[in-house]
């Protein structure tokens, strides 16, 4: 009778865990559907082995190459993840501290007023500036190496004082990758390779090297504000290898989380110095440790890890730190407007109710009032409002519909929308700027000026309003 219960308790198991995979598998099938991604790759995992991972859609579009789980994408920002637990291995081994002088390990760098630590570069205090454009992000140039990338932003001035503001940087992550050199006296590839991919198993994991043929390599795609689905524009990431450079296929970023939960990579006390939330000077505190960015469900468990956005790509890595879960997913589009499921997935796995799948009303919005009228929209917009649906993601998407709108130069329908936004809420700043914009677009810069310096009132640190009231007033003359 023993063995008759033994018998069916797993075969029992063995069905419920074949359900909760099917209620996955078809939560990534709607994903891919509903969002019109090109592929999407997702997958959950414990502190000992891969529990479900999935993939559908196509790796490359035009030659109609399937995804798997073993497609190997862009991870983006998750890069800095695996640079921030190489230092922190560094740390452990004594041949570094987090608190020394970055110019210590890089004696070229040019002093600046103020000494950059290596835990400031880390949780993005160093103040050490961002991307400049659109361009320098997707840049083309082929670096020679970390010197030449360094180099292009080492001069600049520095946006803060160090320790005083949070200033997400991945031209920084360029002075930790020299500093892994020096401490280890081998090159940051080599170094990446034996000490994390090899103990982690990451056989797939590689520095995004545009020229070199990666087998299995996803192609990346873009939907920007038009709203097209187009091939992703060249980009040479030598400009960013430790801060969002890291090639990696779902599974062995899977096991970069299995590493990290069973002490294989970091001692469990390094682990938490690596999670544990920044502190700026004046005492408070910002969501993000050392190369890790810290996160709470609607439940309010915590989690760490990172999220990325990348030339054609998306990625995000989650990591649930007391019950030793790893979630992953990764994406071959880049599209700010795509929503996040790392929590529903979890959600699914542990038999929780979950939210369902946001419906992208942005894109519905902007196709009615681009396709028929900015009133029709409007109409659909207040139909749709209901104890269903979220009235600030409702809001969010009628000012995102907006945006849209002025990309392909319908100002006159981005005017009818935004200005609508601006009925419902006349101190949304995301709001006033779209129709400041759509004003702008339109020729009636002084109306445009007028809500420019609305927005300055009411939010005194926001550069394009600043910007813009100097642009206008140098264009027409206005005070």
């Amino acid at each position: 009778m023993k063995k008759l219960t033994a018998v069916i308790t797993v075969l029992l198991i063995t069905v419920i865990s074949a359900q909760d995979k099917k209620a996955l598998n078809d939560y990534v099938n709607n994903f891919v559907k509903l969002y019109n991604v090109p592929s999407f790759a997702a997958g959950i995992a414990d502190s000992k082995e891969i529990i479900w991972s999935y993939a559908t859609g196509f790796s490359d579009l035009e030659n109609e190459v399937p995804a798997s789980t073993k497609s190997v994408y862009r991870i983006a920002s998750v890069s800095k993840a695996i640079t921030g637990v190489a230092i922190l291995q560094l740390v452990d081994a004594g041949k570094i501290r987090l608190d020394d002088d970055v110019r210590k390990y890089i004696t070229w760098f040019p002093k600046k007023n103020f000494t950059i630590t290596i835990r400031q570069i880390l949780n993005h205090t160093s103040g050490i500036r961002t991307y400049k454009s659109s361009e320098e992000f997707n840049s083309t140039k082929a670096f020679s190496g970390f010197y030449d990338a360094i180099m292009s932003f080492a001069n600049d001035t520095l946006m803060a004082r160090p320790g005083t503001k949070y200033i997400y940087s991945s031209l920084a992550y360029n002075l930790l990758a020299v500093v892994i050199e020096t401490a280890s006296k081998t090159s940051f590839a080599n170094y990446l390779q034996k000490n994390i991919f090899d103990p982690a198993g990451m056989k797939s994991a590689i520095l995004d090297y545009q020229s070199k043929i990666i087998p299995k390599r996803a192609r990346g795609y873009s939907r920007y504000e038009d709203r097209f689905l187009k091939n992703a524009p060249l980009a040479d990431l030598t400009i960013k290898y430790p801060g969002g450079g890291i090639l990696s296929n779902l599974e062995d970023l899977l096991r970069f989380g299995i590493a990290l939960n069973n002490g294989r990579l970091l001692r469990p006390a390094m682990l938490d110095t690596a999670f544990t939330p920044g502190t700026l000077l004046n005492g408070n505190k910002i969501e993000y440790g050392l190369g890790f960015a810290t996160f709470k469900d609607p439940e309010g468990r915590k989690y760490f890890g990172h999220l990325g956005g990348g030339t054609g790509f998306k990625s995000a890595l989650l990591i649930q730190p007391d019950e030793k879960l790893t979630v992953v997913y990764l994406t071959n589009i880049q599209d700010d407007y795509l929503y996040h499921p790392l929590y529903n997935l979890l959600s699914i796995y542990r038999g929780e109710k979950h939210e369902p799948l946001p419906i992208p009303y942005a894109d519905t919005l902007y196709r009615i009032a681009n396709t028929f009228s900015a009133d029709s929209a409007i109409s659909y917009y207040e139909r749709i409002k209901n104890p269903d649906a979220s009235k600030a993601f409702l809001y969010t998407s009628l000012i995102n519909a907006a945006k849209f709108l002025l990309a392909v130069k319908n100002n006159k329908a981005a005017i009818q929308l935004s200005s609508h936004a601006v009925i419902l809420n006349d101190n949304s700043v995301p709001a006033l700027l779209v129709q400041a914009e759509a004003f702008y677009n339109d020729n009636n810069k002084g109306l445009a000026l007028k809500i420019y310096r609305k927005i300055l009132k009411l939010d005194p640190d926001n550069s394009r309003a600043r910007s813009m009231i100097s642009r206008i007033m140098k264009e027409t003359g206005l005070k």
